[in-house]
């Protein structure tokens, strides 16, 4: 994979450039106010009139996830009871953008800080949360028929990260962040000392893989309104769409979860969730080093030493 994964393979675009490309694209679209969003590791993200947000991608390896999105997000649109970013807007590459982009209408609501566990229970975000993975997990064959008769297709197994290369990778960061008791720990984890467990074996399920707090909208009771940024959805472990959650709220959020979801589970899957949590607990923050964003490394690294490490989650997978 890329030394850096989210690296720029493109111009750097400002408001002036975005401007310029969706007038010469869209001319009925006004395009007066144009204000930054944000990025991920494939999109920056801008606001458009307040009423549309636009996606261009940094790299054109991104150009086939955002296809697979144009089809899938309109079938699950008709599923899943909140709002998607589904695409209405086209844009293709031309001289001035090498790229195509997609430009949907604002999903509702807000992120929420997962590095701080709740004092209780959240209830109503528990009961939205498993019914949309019930839904979206529940739409596997439909997404297969579809990418079939378009000629898509994608990968079983999928996992756009490898989490043991992305630990090496970053194993000198989290060795100089980390305090001597949470290092004492994972120091095994990190050298590739202690195996993950058994790969899951059974049939795949279409995957959102990346339910990170950026990407579920809720609002102020804890409501799922929408979920966006569906660039690394395909078939896979349906365990990897509980990892973030768990991170957040705990294994007895997982416990309750799995209590009402619909889906067939094996012996594994609890072990494969907290083996995903420990993983992804330690790429957050690292990664929130390594892009300079000193208050969310703060707020991950409190949550993993003092919330994960407290309650034993970062070793559990493996006992």
């Amino acid at each position: 994979m890329d030394a850096v994964p989210w690296r720029l393979e493109r111009p750097a675009l400002d408001a002036a450039a975005v401007r310029r490309l969706l007038h010469a694209q869209f001319p009925d679209l006004a395009a007066e106010s144009v204000s930054r969003l944000g990025e991920g590791w494939d999109c920056e993200t801008w606001l458009i009139d307040d009423a549309w947000v636009f996606r261009f991608p940094k790299r054109e390896s991104v150009q086939a996830s955002l296809a697979r999105e144009a089809l899938l997000l309109p079938i699950l649109a008709e599923r899943l009871h909140i709002r998607l970013p589904v695409p209405e807007w086209s844009g293709r590459p031309d001289a001035s953008f090498p790229f195509a982009f997609a430009g949907y209408r604002p999903v509702p609501g807000r992120t929420w800080n997962w590095s701080a566990r709740p004092a209780r229970r959240l209830a109503a975000f528990e009961t939205d949360f498993v019914a949309f993975l019930n839904g979206l997990h529940g739409s596997t064959a439909e997404a297969r028929r579809a990418l079939a008769q378009t000629g898509g297709s994608y990968p079983e197994d999928y996992a756009p990260i490898d989490w043991a290369a992305e630990l090496a990778r970053v194993r000198h960061l989290l060795t100089e962040r980390l305090g001597p008791e949470t290092l004492a720990l994972v120091a095994p984890l990190l050298a590739g000392n202690l195996p993950p467990p058994d790969a899951f074996r059974g049939e795949g399920v279409l995957l959102h893989f990346d339910l990170s707090e950026d990407h579920v909208f809720m609002d102020d009771a804890g409501r799922v309104l929408g979920v966006i940024d569906w660039a690394d959805a395909g078939f896979g472990d349906p365990a990897v769409d509980f990892i973030e959650a768990t991170i957040w709220l705990g294994p007895e959020f997982l416990d309750r979860a799995l209590a009402e979801y619909r889906h067939p589970v094996d012996a594994e899957f609890r072990r494969r969730v907290g083996y995903g949590a420990s993983v992804v607990a330690l790429l957050n923050l690292a990664y929130a080093v390594e892009r300079g964003d000193a208050q969310r490394a703060a707020r991950r690294q409190q949550h993993l030493e003092t919330v994960m490490r407290a309650a034993g989650e970062l070793t559990s997978w493996h006992r």
